[in-house]
């Protein structure tokens, strides 16, 4: 299996260690210790829980308390209208870095490759111009396409503009977490908001673990991460609450630029992924380790309802 020139300075590359893997190897008995830097998809959401300057307020607050000095905001720029826009200033504002997550969030899989490429460019073009833009960009669904043509074409088109890949190495569904809550409070149901807290961070938690460990096992240490998490109001709520059990767990919370400067960041995965599993899944991959081991068990919606039943986060 050819994976191009970058595997010259990923020599390390185990490949003994995925034949053998299970869902069991993945859980660490002793805490990680490494570097993670947080990043949130989809800014500026549109109110629900909180409204959106609500939303943003308490966010940069929470940052603030957890001395967060500096997160990553990946923006859809359609939604910049003068409250959309008065936020994502606000968190330029505040030290934190700004990248394009494209105009109208479209999946490219479904979407033909030109319309996304001005997608894009459309969103190159109002961000540019702001205070903490930085040129990462990130694929909406982490989605890089499902044809060689468009995977291609799309990683030239950025190249051309001077974009470095916004991969996060950590996975997760907590968006299906935000939407169970939203639903759960729309439909009228009582919420156990400590219930709801635990889960929320254990699940992120355990999630960065699976990662790690399958880190250990591919490149024989600890990546600095990229934990992906969206501009919702789980993450508003808890945000706090998430930092304080990673540095329990061992952790140092850093900048997206040091996290974005490990070697990972050069590798382009030979594989076509329909479904992207973020950058530690792609090298497991390229490995040889099967599609199903490369997401955490909590990436499914109806795993999730579950846990929220079990843990008493909310009743039928």
């Amino acid at each position: 299996m050819k994976f191009g020139k970058i595997l010259l300075i990923l020599s390390m590359l185990s490949f003994s260690a995925c034949a053998t893997s299970s869902d069991k190897d993945m859980k660490s008995a002793s805490a990680p210790k490494g570097t993670i830097s947080l990043s949130f998809d989809d800014a500026p959401r549109k109110s629900s829980f909180f409204s959106g300057e609500q939303r943003s307020k308490r966010l940069i607050e929470s940052l603030k308390k957890s001395k967060v000095e500096r997160v990553a905001f990946y923006v859809n720029t359609s939604k910049m209208d003068k409250e959309g826009a008065e936020r994502i200033n606000f968190y330029a504002k505040n030290g934190h870095l700004i990248g394009n997550h494209t105009h109208t969030h479209p999946m490219l899989n479904n979407t033909d490759l030109y319309d996304y490429i001005r997608d894009i460019r459309e969103a190159h073009e109002i961000l540019e111009p702001l205070n903490g833009f930085e040129k990462l960009f990130r694929s909406p669904y982490l989605r890089e396409g499902n044809t060689l043509e468009k995977r291609d074409r799309v990683r030239e088109d950025l190249d051309r503009l001077g974009y470095r890949n916004g991969y996060v190495t950590v996975n997760n569904y907590d968006w299906a977490m935000e939407d169970l809550f939203q639903n759960a409070k729309k439909q009228g149901k009582k919420i156990n908001f400590d219930a709801l807290k635990r889960v929320y961070v254990d699940v992120l938690v355990d999630s960065i673990r699976f990662y790690d460990d399958m880190a250990k096992a591919v490149i024989n240490r600890s990546p600095s991460h990229v934990l992906l998490l969206h501009e919702n109001d789980l993450a508003a709520m808890f945000i706090s609450d998430l930092v304080k059990a990673l540095r329990k767990d061992g952790w140092e919370v850093v900048s997206p630029e040091e996290s974005y400067s490990d070697e990972i960041s050069l590798y382009k995965t030979s594989t076509l992924f329909v479904g992207n599993p973020g950058r530690i899944g792609e090298i497991a991959k390229d490995n040889g380790w099967k599609l199903s081991k490369l997401w955490h068990e909590a990436c499914d919606e109806k795993y999730l309802e579950n846990l929220f039943i079990s843990e008493g986060v909310f009743t039928k």
